[in-house]
Parts: structure tokens; C-alpha cells; sequence
């Protein structure tokens, strides 16, 4: 315990501190908080907190990175499907297995199947591949790409509805 005048450590039996003298009360000798202690939990806590909404912030503003699984799934009425996506699947068939549907107009959603290569599709997309690279994914991992004869070419550039690419 420490004397409340002059800061000095008191024995808990002593009646007077030993540096100024000053009479020492029972009330006195009760423990005090450290406040270096709380001062330094309320640091980490602060830090710890703020580093977990940093991470939360992260993992939701950031996309991560694709590691060639396929796609979540998600209800047809949420799937958002542009231009530039459709462009590229109407060079395929949907390699589901089943149908053989044109692929831009087909949305069977089994494993493999048009509604999953669209999602791989819109991915590469995002993740800035060139068409003529996605066409050649899609077929190396799903198959499906039509005869050369029915393909027409896609350009690199496709506007988007509102004129943005």
C-alpha cells in the first residue's frame, strides 16, 4: 500500500508511514486500483476490438480471392446477369449433361449446369480476364463450346445497359 501524501510503500501493520510520518487509517491501507494495469487492459481491449472490426470491414468490403471452386449458388431472382456474360455463353451449350440448351438461355441449375457456369463467368470477368481467356477456361472446364461455324466473335469491349463497360 502506498502513503496517500507522500506516495511511499506503507506496511500493512504500520499505523504512521515511515517516510512523512503522516498517520496511516485502516481506510487508508485498502487496496487502490492499479491504474497502470487498467490503463494498460483498456489499451489492449481498445486495440482487440478495433482490430476485429478491421477485420470484419475487411472480409466484407474485399472480395476474396477465387480459389477455382465453384461458385456459391444463388436464387434465380438475385443472380444478376449482364451483357458481357451472356455474350460469352452463347458461344456454349450448358454442360450439364442433361439439356444441351444454349447456354445464355438455359438456367438448370444442376451441379455443372448453365446457372454455375455463368457465376464462373461473371467471376473471371471481375477478376479482369479477357474474354477470348474466358472462353478457353469455360471450355477447358466445363466443355460444351459449339462448333466453330455457329460461334460469332465477341469483342473485347461489350457495353453494358447505360452505356458503362
Amino acid at each position: 500500500m502506498k502513503c496517500p501524501t507522500c506516495g511511499r510503500e506503507i506496511g500493512r501493520t504500520n499505523r504512521f508511514c515511515a517516510g512523512c510520518g503522516a498517520p496511516v487509517s485502516s481506510r487508508t491501507l485498502t487496496a487502490r486500483p492499479n491504474h497502470r494495469m487498467l490503463a494498460g487492459i483498456g489499451a489492449f481491449l481498445f486495440l482487440a476490438v478495433g482490430f476485429g472490426l478491421a477485420q470484419l470491414r475487411g472480409s466484407s468490403a474485399a472480395h476474396p480471392p477465387w480459389n477455382g471452386a465453384a461458385p456459391a449458388r444463388l436464387p434465380a431472382q438475385a443472380r444478376p446477369v449482364d451483357s458481357t456474360v451472356l455474350a460469352i455463353a452463347e458461344q456454349f451449350d450448358c454442360p450439364c449433361g442433361t439439356c444441351r440448351d444454349p447456354l445464355a438461355t438455359c438456367a438448370c441449375e444442376q451441379q455443372n449446369g448453365a446457372v454455375e457456369v455463368k457465376q464462373f463467368i461473371a467471376h473471371k470477368l471481375a477478376e479482369g480476364h479477357p474474354k477470348s481467356h474466358i472462353v478457353e477456361l469455360v471450355n477447358q472446364k466445363y466443355g460444351g463450346l459449339k462448333e466453330a461455324g455457329s460461334r460469332a466473335a465477341i469483342p473485347e469491349r461489350i457495353l453494358c445497359i447505360g452505356g458503362k463497360t
